[in-house]
Order: structure tokens, then C-alpha cells, then sequence
């Protein structure tokens, strides 16, 4: 099974990765000239060579194939390169061995936390939203008094301690847009 998902993935890479269409006909020019260079294409080259060739032509067309590389622009230009060049097939695949490896140094990790559940232990569901539930998505201690924290939830707003978190008070209760 493992050895399928892995076959599985580097084919989704590959597929991926060759959406672009490398004989698309605003590649042709800059394919020879680059050939004549012996250097890779910059993903700006290819960004303006696309342009330069729909300047006179009707983006609009059914199966122009202009969507299908915007697409494939607005994926790539945040992975581009130092250099301007887009990574190559084995950085990709280096890349996804790394995650990899890293999931199984993360799972060896061990919980030293000491969080403990204070409440409540009893709600109401009331349908799409449980009441006396919530998410805090920040928690800050004020550097100069250390008993004070501040709290922000997504839906909730921002909250104050100032007896190390036995109470809270909210801040944020006028404001027309509370999430944290």
C-alpha cells in the first residue's frame, strides 16, 4: 500500500508539474534562443514571451490554452528561484523527501505541556455552533507584567487577564469586527 501511495504521489507531482505545456506556441522563439544560450528559462522569460504573444491575439478563444497558464503562472510565481528559474523535477522531489522525513522526526516529538481543562464539561449543542465553546488562536503574555495576558479567538475578540488567567475580561465587545 505504501509503495502505491508513493507511486502515486511522484505520478501527481509529474502531472502537476507538466501542466505546462512546453510547445505551446509562444514557447517556440525562446526555445531556440535559450537552446542557443545552453541556459534554463527564467519563469519572467516565459511570463513575458506568453504575453508578448497574446499582445495581438484573443485571450477569449476556447481552448487558446491562455487560462490553463495563468493558471499555471499564479501556481508557480511562489516558487521561483533565486535565479528566476522555476525548481527542477528532483529539487521537487528532494523537497517532498525532506517533508517526509521531517513528519517522522515530529511524530518522535513528546507532549511536555501542562495544560489542563478548566470548563465548562457541560454545554448545549444548539446545531452549527456549540454555546460555551470556542477557539483561541492567541495567547500573549504583557512583557512587563507578568500576571497580564491577552487572549484572541477568531470569533470571540480580544481578552484580558490581569490574575494570570482566573478571569478575563473582553475588549473588544463594541467593535463591528471581533475576529482575532
Amino acid at each position: 500500500m505504501r509503495r502505491l501511495l508513493i507511486l502515486l504521489s511522484i505520478f501527481s507531482c509529474t502531472f502537476l508539474y507538466s501542466q505546462f505545456n512546453e510547445s505551446a506556441p509562444w514557447m517556440q522563439n525562446l526555445d531556440q534562443e535559450q537552446r542557443l544560450a545552453n541556459s534554463d528559462l527564467t519563469f519572467q522569460e516565459i511570463v513575458d514571451a506568453f504575453d508578448m504573444y497574446w499582445e495581438a491575439r484573443d485571450p477569449k478563444i476556447k481552448g487558446s490554452g491562455y487560462k490553463p497558464f495563468k493558471r499555471w503562472e499564479n501556481f508557480w510565481k511562489n516558487f521561483v528561484k533565486q535565479d528566476g528559474t522555476l525548481p527542477t523535477k528532483l529539487e521537487l522531489w528532494n523537497t517532498w523527501l525532506e517533508k517526509e522525513q521531517s513528519k517522522l522526526f515530529r511524530n518522535t516529538l513528546i507532549d511536555n505541556s501542562n495544560w489542563l481543562a478548566v470548563g465548562p464539561f457541560s454545554h448545549t449543542n444548539t446545531g452549527s455552533w456549540s454555546s460555551g465553546q470556542g477557539r483561541v488562536n492567541a495567547i500573549i503574555v504583557d512583557p512587563n507584567t507578568p500576571t497580564t495576558f491577552y487572549s484572541g479567538a477568531p470569533a470571540g475578540g480580544i481578552w484580558k487577564s490581569t490574575d494570570s488567567g482566573n478571569t478575563w475580561t473582553v475588549l473588544t465587545d463594541d467593535l463591528p469586527q471581533i475576529g482575532v
